[in-house]
């Protein structure tokens, strides 16, 4: 199980008092009182709601998951407080230790037991497979290895489906020092408190709450798509009898602050991958949604290392054998959108690298409404998925982010803190590489959901805040396949944003949101001379993928001199009679012969020739979009008109590429056919 990305968050130091852990399950270890006699004066509050983040703890930010993807993800992020409140309730039977309503009774809260239960939607569809609770002793409201402390053993999440919820319960000896890290102060009584900061000030009278984090995390494997899950969280406080006299009695909570829905919601979004196509981006910034995502096609020269190209113009498509193709740019503008849908890329002149002719004048950023918050976006992820037919032909993917400090005006632009020294909009300079990635599946992943990407150069992708400033641009190559064919090629970038640790615990780095998440598209044709066609195919001269009659005449004129053998002869003859559709291979080991028969219910493929160990299919609409993929060992495979996720395809004109492996591993590809669905 990998870590993924957790929540992180800004918080001020907190600190909490808890007792060591005698049990964790669904019942308590009765404490030696029952009840705690002070002031009923402290609280649960969410993270946000107690640094004032959110106006009221019923605000709810998702964070978004991939479907089918194991990660770690914060469920809740909490503050416990001694001191939040003043006790209308002080001198009664119910409070005999809190000494009159609105004095705090100098007593500490000690947490004796931790409830969750979940609010709304399913832990198992989440795929959650275990919780855990952390104190947060770095107080930034995720979980940093070596910083901060596991409260509890892993807790199996079908807890959550019991009436008493998932029970972490403490025993009778504090921990002051034990569980947080060690700081000036003092808490409540006069004594030395472990974390205490004077953030907690303003929220009681003058000696300061005592105050401290809590992080539920929750490790999920194979979440499904569109599943939800939110958490609340409750706290239990109790006098202790083993502690020097006079500090044996604890305050309480108060009835409206016990508990707490986290305003975190888990969210696995409704996609579920399929090869080359992107789920949306991961947009788990706590900030505004604020920041536009624009994919800019690009005319004018179309290699990093072209000195030809026609401004203004699409010089060409990719060729078999190009090395870092431009594909097109990706712009982000924090607080602000981005309208252009083109720029033309100038070829190097003098030494230098390619540019965005008229700068990032050229692709202006136009404010929103509404007030931006004052958070970057972080870019933890970049996900570049490619499909279509030419998929195949697609070797490698490479990302960059134009480094550029300032523009030649001088003006700021959109990194928050480029450190390249470069110019704007000149790409290619030296440290604007992010990665060079192989698609797996269909996909290149650079960098992950832990923490900021970083350029070659150590610039970290951080959009900057504020208005004033230019867009932020990556920008994407791939190289071809000296073999490739003609064919479209589909090109998606999907990027992901999250909250990222660093910074000190006031300002840190809380990321702003994606106005769209959704994967910006691009396509390009790859264009070169068409896989020679063999076995079968050789002979369908006219190209309608029927073996016709002077085709067939040819074909016996052959086989009478000798120039195929008997089993290719029979398999055209079988053709022709049947007027079945056929398919040609081209690649190492070539000879292997495709027929294809077609009802109103579906189609077989078959697979002649030496060695054919397996068969695969790939469909594809007419806009190079994946419709159904599938490979099954032997020599047929069946299709019967339904596409990857399990519903009919409509009728229609679609494409088609058959694959055929032997037993060496070798495979052959067809070229593109089309396919007619007509039910």
């Amino acid at each position: 199980m990998k870590r993924g990305n957790v929540f992180k968050f800004v918080g001020l130091a907190v600190t909490l008092i808890l007792a060591t852990v005698l049990n964790i399950g669904t019942s308590q270890a009765q404490p030696i009182f029952p009840y705690a006699s002070g002031c009923k004066e402290s609280a649960v509050l969410t993270t946000e709601r107690f640094f004032n983040i959110l106006p009221s703890g019923a605000f709810t930010i998702d964070r978004t998951v991939i479907p089918g993807e194991d990660t770690s993800v914060v469920l809740g992020s909490w503050v416990i407080i001694d001191g939040w409140v003043a006790d209308p309730t002080a001198g009664s039977l119910s409070t005999p230790n809190c000494p009159f309503p609105g004095a705090s009774d100098g007593n500490p809260t000690y947490v004796t037991k931790l409830v969750i239960k979940p609010v709304s939607g399913s832990w198992e569809n989440v795929g959650v497979k275990q919780l855990t609770l952390w104190v947060d002793n770095d107080f930034d409201g995720f979980i940093t290895p070596g910083k901060d402390t596991q409260l509890n053993t892993f807790l199996d999440p079908s807890c959550l489906d019991s009436a008493e919820g998932c029970v972490v319960t403490f025993g009778n000896q504090p921990l002051v020092r034990g569980a947080f890290a060690v700081s000036a102060g003092l808490d409540d009584n006069g004594l030395p408190a472990a974390g205490i900061h004077a953030g907690c000030a303003p929220h009681a009278g003058a000696g300061g709450p005592s105050c401290g984090g809590i992080v539920l995390v929750a490790d999920l494997e194979d979440p499904q798509p569109s599943a939800t899950l939110q958490v609340r969280l409750e706290a239990f406080a109790s006098d202790l009898v083993n502690q020097p006299v006079g500090f044996q009695f604890s305050s309480d909570f108060a009835p409206q602050y016990k508990k707490s829905t986290s305003s975190i919601r888990v969210v696995v979004q409704g996609v579920q991958n399929a090869p080359g196509v992107l789920s949306p981006g991961v947009n788990n910034g706590s900030g505004n949604p604020e920041t536009g995502v624009l994919g800019i096609d690009v005319f004018g020269i179309r290699t990093r290392d072209d000195r030809g190209g026609l401004a203004g113009t699409l010089e060409r498509d990719a060729r078999p054998g190009d090395r870092e193709y431009f594909v097109g740019i990706v712009a982000l503008c924090e607080g602000g959108d981005l309208v252009t849908p083109q720029v033309t890329l100038l070829p190097p002149v003098a030494g230098s690298t390619p540019t965005i002719a008229g700068g990032l004048g050229a692709i202006p950023c136009v404010p929103t409404t509404g007030i931006p918050d004052p958070n970057p976006t972080n870019i933890v992820r970049i996900r570049v998925g490619v499909s279509g037919p030419g998929a195949q032909y697609v070797q490698a993917v490479h990302a960059y982010a134009d480094d550029g400090a300032v523009d030649l005006n001088g003006v700021i632009t959109g990194w928050f803190a480029p450190v390249g020294g470069g110019f704007a909009a000149q790409l290619f300079e030296p440290g604007e590489l992010i990665g060079n990635a192989i698609p797996v599946n269909g996909v290149a992943v650079f960098g992950s959901l832990e923490q900021t990407l970083v350029t070659s150069g150590g610039m970290p992708l951080v959009v900057a805040p504020g208005p004033g400033f230019g867009p932020a641009l990556l920008y994407f190559t791939v190289d071809i396949d000296d073999r490739a064919a003609a064919s479209e090629v589909v090109l998606q970038v999907a990027v992901d944003v999250a909250d990222v640790p660093g910074g000190d615990p006031v300002s840190g780095f809380p990321s702003s949101r994606l106005l769209r998440t959704a994967p910006q598209e691009f396509r390009f044709q790859i264009t070169g001379p068409a896989a020679p066609a063999t076995g079968i195919a050789a002979y369908d001269t006219n190209g309608n993928g029927k073996i016709d009659d002077p085709e067939f005449f040819a074909a016996i004129q052959d086989w009478v001199d000798g120039l195929i053998d008997d089993t290719l002869f029979f398999q055209i003859v079988d053709a022709w009679v049947n007027q079945t559709q056929i398919a040609g291979l081209s690649g190492q080991g070539a000879g292997a012969t495709v027929t294809l028969s077609q009802t109103t219910q579906g189609l077989v493929l078959s697979a002649g020739g030496p060695n054919v160990a397996a068969i695969g299919l790939r469909v594809f609409d007419l806009n190079g979009r994946a419709v159904y993929t599938a490979e099954t060992e032997g020599t047929t495979l069946s299709w019967n008109y339904l596409g990857s996720e399990g519903a009919p395809v409509a009728n229609g004109v679609y494409l088609y590429v058959v694959e055929i492996k032997d037993a060496s591993g070798n495979v052959l590809t067809s070229e593109v056919k089309k396919l007619v669905v007509v039910r």
